[in-house]
């Protein structure tokens, strides 16, 4: 992936991503109205597993998109939010967990306090995880990363776990699911497609209003 340096070259980067998933999934749509009733069903689950594929997809390809960008203007660690230095700091603390060795602590330790003014390089291309299962609670650590509220998603949750994930994870694992409503279909693809769209828009808004960056709380001074 080539780097992201400006929001124009970020917004053209989610564009034409985007826009091949829609058509892909528009596609697919009308794949799945024109079926006959003989092939009604499959062409339907099949639907429901592509639609997550795409869903999981954009999602972690814009979020790897937003991280590039943010590693281009080379913010000290000092400067980046605190989602974006977890995003740094990700590999030392899996380190942590998986060692006992003290100077692994030693080195994140030196790292906040020594080390703020240096510039670290964002691992942008593992910047996003989605675990293989994007359901809401992963959303909304993604999102919080990001630096955007997770609050407009929550009517979504039930959309997201219940609806989407719950028959991908079926159908995939048993290339069935009784409980899927084909007439539901229809209804779960433009709630995804809404949602997709919002996420582009929450990260676009997040990278031009600068999320990524530290807010520093005001101090008032008395005198």
């Amino acid at each position: 992936m080539k780097k992201i340096r400006t929001l124009s070259q970020l917004s053209d980067e989610l564009d034409k991503d985007l826009s091949q998933r829609k058509r892909a999934l528009t596609s697919l749509r009308f794949t799945f109205l024109r079926a006959t009733n003989e092939c009604r069903k499959v062409v339907g689950l099949s639907a429901v597993c592509l639609l997550y594929g795409h869903w999981e997809g954009f999602i972690k390809y814009a979020g790897i998109c937003y991280a590039n960008y943010v590693n281009s203007l080379g913010l000290p660690y000092s400067a980046l939010s605190n989602g974006m230095v977890a995003v740094c700091l990700r590999s030392h603390i899996r380190g942590l967990r998986d060692s006992k060795k003290i100077s692994l602590n030693r080195e994140i330790i030196e790292i906040i306090r020594d080390r703020s003014a240096e510039t670290p390089t964002i691992p942008f291309r593992a910047a996003i995880e989605t675990y293989d299962n994007l359901n809401a609670e992963v959303l909304e650590e993604i999102l919080i990363m990001i630096g955007c509220s997770p609050d407009p998603y929550q009517s979504k949750k039930a959309q997201i776990d219940e609806k989407l994930l719950r028959h991908r994870n079926r159908i995939a694992h048993n290339g069935d699911d009784p409980e899927f409503d084909l007439d539901e279909y229809e209804v779960l693809h433009t709630n995804v497609v809404t949602l997709i769209d919002q996420f582009r828009d929450d990260l676009e808004n997040a990278a031009a209003l600068r999320k990524f960056e530290r807010t520093v709380p005001m101090t008032t001074t008395t005198g």
